[in-house]
């Protein structure tokens, strides 16, 4: 499973408007039936350290059954269906960044959560090494890691998603993110 994640932010309209056309445009995308595409979550968050600064950052969660599915989910959003509403965020959105992730240990299932650590691996550490060490520090039962798609993605390379707070000890740097859900629809 993947999920392309797109951040962004509202360019000085209004706030409650631009929520509201991106909720339409995610029910709207989440109302087709798009080969490989399980479902969406939107949420917002204060501040993310890859984004120029801080401020009302919005997150879009896209889940994938494959790669594959880019291709539809890419023909979906632009569709007759869902065109109108997502011009609407397009024409309204800036420092968009976006990434693609891979799911590698814990809840397979897509959900929404409220905790994320973002782990940028440091050159003296294995990929394999840092991902048995955070396997080893995480319940997974309440907790996903992910890992950046073939380095396809702007944002850090490992990705843990938690429905609980975390303690980890890595001993190397973690952005802590704590997000406010505000849209899902999860199949």
């Amino acid at each position: 499973m993947l999920i392309y994640v797109l951040w962004h932010r509202n360019d000085n309209t209004d706030s409650m408007d631009y929520e509201s056309s991106l909720i339409k445009f995610h029910a709207q995308l989440n109302a087709n039936e798009t080969p490989g595409f399980i479902g969406s979550t939107i949420s917002r968050s204060p501040t993310l350290p890859w984004l120029n600064d801080n401020g009302n950052i919005l997150q879009d969660n896209y889940f994938l059954e494959n790669s594959a599915a880019l291709d539809h989910l890419n023909a979906a959003a632009i569709s007759k269906a869902c065109e109108h509403s997502h011009n609407q965020v397009a024409t309204n959105s800036r420092d968009e960044k976006n990434g693609l992730y891979r799911h590698r240990i814990g809840l397979s299932q897509p959900q929404p959560v409220n905790h994320s650590y973002w782990i940028s691996k440091p050159k003296n550490i294995t990929h394999l090494a840092l991902l048995e060490s955070i396997s080893n520090n995480i319940d997974e039962k309440t907790t996903s890691v992910w890992t950046r798609f073939m380095g396809l993605s702007f944002g850090p390379d490992f990705w843990i998603q938690s429905q609980i707070p975390l303690q980890l000890d890595l001993n190397i740097p973690i952005t802590y993110q704590k997000t406010e859900q505000l849209w899902q629809a999860l199949n």
